[in-house]
């Protein structure tokens, strides 16, 4: 049984392996940079708190601002953030600082949650902002993906290569 020659590949296969070697390492870096993004420079110093904790210093007068913000994970959810006076240690008569809180709140099984805040006491506008960014939720939800399918692909042309199927 004889061996067939092996053809040396041509330049336009030369020219589109390439092209799709260079698509995928800007996929790669894309995926590094949004991973250290995430991982490093997305830190949520806010404190998170109850519904009752938000009543309580609501009723306190302590919160000087809220609003409501979307989930970033698009799941229905909304979070109430905003700031409040805490005192800074606790020692008596200590100065007020004003520190971020965060609570989740589900509209959809407590519709009436804005207007129970109006009844606790709260005086301020609640300012309600909607998710303006969605192709960066996007491009984090399928560039994984789409690595996949591209190193599946590439992995899959080499074999066939050492098999001689070119």
């Amino acid at each position: 049984m004889s061996v067939p020659p092996s053809t040396p590949p041509t330049a336009a296969g030369r020219n589109v392996s390439r092209a799709f070697g260079f698509i995928l390492l800007v996929m790669i870096i894309a995926l590094v940079v949004g991973l250290v993004y995430e991982l490093g420079f997305n830190r949520d110093t806010r404190e998170n708190i109850t519904q009752s904790q938000l009543f309580d210093l609501i009723k306190d007068g302590r919160v000087v601002s809220l609003v409501n913000e979307p989930d970033p994970n698009n799941n229905g959810i909304r979070t109430l953030v905003g700031i409040y006076r805490k005192p800074a240690n606790d020692a008596p008569g200590a100065p007020e600082t004003r520190a971020t809180f965060k609570v989740q709140v589900d509209l959809l099984l407590d519709p009436n949650l804005l207007n129970d805040i109006r009844l606790a006491g709260y005086s301020g506008s609640i300012e309600t902002v909607n998710n303006p960014d969605i192709i960066w939720p996007l491009i984090m939800n399928f560039l994984p993906i789409v690595l996949f399918v591209g190193l599946m692909y590439f992995l899959l042309r080499q074999a066939r290569r050492r098999q001689g199927l070119n």
